[in-house]
């Protein structure tokens, strides 16, 4: 485990899709789990379920996106600076951008899928 997703050594192509998929499912399991957790059916409230529900969606992504800013930053306390060299960008496997690419991809789609269930939120209310 320790290999795939804390290490930034590259190993090989397979271990960063291995990397990705887990990363997505993961996510998705958080996800997940804080909508079974966190929305209760039965509540009295003016808003409808469907409202709810999106709220409690857009909840648990944000809690996701503090969870993977962690995750984040116990990657480069682990790595140190020293596997950091961020002025360089060879094409090859020693590229450092090329392995934490799932990472960063990942991050910046939570934060695009957060931006969009808001504003489509925020659209719902004003009907």
């Amino acid at each position: 485990m320790y290999d795939i997703f804390i290490s930034t050594e590259f190993q090989d192509v397979f271990n960063l899709i291995i990397e990705t998929i887990g990363l997505i499912a993961i996510s998705a399991v958080i996800i997940w789990l804080f909508l079974l957790l966190g929305f209760n059916k039965k509540k009295k409230s003016k808003l409808s379920i469907k409202i709810r529900l999106k709220l409690n969606y857009l909840l648990a992504l944000g809690v996701l996106s503090v969870l993977f800013s962690v995750y984040f930053t116990v990657l480069y306390w682990f790595n140190g600076t020293h596997s950091f060299t961020w002025s360089e960008f060879p094409w090859d496997t020693s590229n450092l951008y090329l392995r934490i690419l799932p990472q960063i991809i990942l991050f910046f789609t939570i934060i695009g899928v957060f931006f969009y269930n808001y504003s489509k939120m925020t659209k719902l209310l004003k009907k």
